[in-house]
């Protein structure tokens, strides 16, 4: 694993791809708490700041422009809808609970992440998501002799919930039926978008990143082989997919078809990071982490955190559910 992927400082000097750079502009401006409420709740958070020391935080740089004030400026509104007033304040008393009773990993899931995502995702047309935490790696992405590898697990699964005949036939070349690094039933024909790392408070930063560095990183050797075997049915014989040396880098075949990054989420407890991963053309992969997204020991962390959230979903629907649609199933 120390070799197979480079950690990188995303708060560093080094130089991101331009989409996953323009991304994580937005992200950091959304985790400063700009933008992160829609412009029609303005009086609402004002009137709560008066009674309620929760939204002590409430600015004006909270809050959008109200349209049409710059139309090519991308608005809150376009990332989905911003929640209401009493689900922000029931994650933030849920998430009080879990962390003043030291709950376990599973009450935080599903007392306070599920219901993030829950909020955040549920406009989406074409996107789902799953629990995942006993979810394995299948033996075929475990990177040879790293056995390990196999019990590496995140917690969480955003996926693409289409369903066509092309993600079909694209599950049925894989050796285990899947279009993902996993044979889980219900993520055979839904391609991962979005994976989600979560431990409580106080647990290993180092493991937890880990464990997610693994996962991308089966995810990635999943979809070289999916863009190599889309390739050779077209008749591009190069495209052939070689196992090779497991632990080796080898061409990555999803990068140089135009595949730039992999995102991932880190949740420690109440706080929730976002870390990504590439993969150069000649097989080299890079975890960049991290940015501090928000975080529901505060409610305006609640709204920062599922801004975040939209805005990845529709970073999936807009740039890699069209990369995978053209590449993989050719559409």
């Amino acid at each position: 694993m120390e070799n197979a992927v480079e950690h990188v400082n995303l708060n560093g000097d080094a130089k991101l791809p331009d989409a996953l750079d323009k991304l994580v502009l937005r992200i950091e401006d959304l985790g400063k708490g700009n933008r992160i409420i829609s412009h029609a709740e303005k009086e609402t958070l004002y009137q709560q700041q008066k009674i309620s020391r929760r939204f002590r935080w409430v600015k004006g740089d909270s809050f959008d422009s109200p349209p049409p004030e710059d139309e090519a400026k991308e608005t809150r509104d376009e990332l989905g809808p911003t929640p209401a007033l009493e689900t922000v304040n029931r994650i933030w008393s849920d998430a009080e609970d879990c962390q003043n009773f030291q709950h376990f990993e599973i009450q935080w899931n599903c007392a306070v992440h599920f219901k993030i995502l829950e909020v955040a995702l549920a406009h989406f047309r074409r996107l789902g998501f799953c629990i995942c935490t006993g979810v394995q790696i299948h033996s075929d992405y475990t990177r040879g002799s790293k056995a390990s590898h196999h019990n590496k697990k995140v917690d969480f699964c955003v996926f693409v919930n289409e369903q066509c005949p092309e993600l079909t036939r694209a599950a049925l070349t894989s050796p285990f039926q899947s279009v993902n690094q996993t044979e889980y039933p219900a993520l055979l024909q839904r391609p991962i978008a979005l994976s989600i790392e979560t431990k409580v408070t106080g647990q290993d930063w180092t493991e937890a990143v880990n464990q997610i560095s693994v996962w991308l990183l089966a995810q990635w050797d999943a979809l070289d082989d999916l863009v190599s075997r889309s390739q050779a049915q077209d008749g591009d014989a190069s495209s052939n997919v070689d196992a090779g040396d497991a632990d080796a880098p080898k061409p990555s075949a999803a990068a140089a078809a135009g595949l730039v990054f992999l995102p991932g989420l880190v949740v420690l407890g109440h706080d929730w990071y976002f870390v990504a991963m590439t993969r150069s053309p000649d097989g080299k992969s890079r975890l960049y982490n991290r940015v501090l997204i928000g975080s529901t020991q505060s409610t305006e962390g609640v709204y920062q955190v599922i801004a975040v959230l939209q805005l990845l979903g529709r970073n999936i629907e807009n740039h890699y559910w069209p990369w995978f649609e053209r590449t993989i199933l050719n559409k």
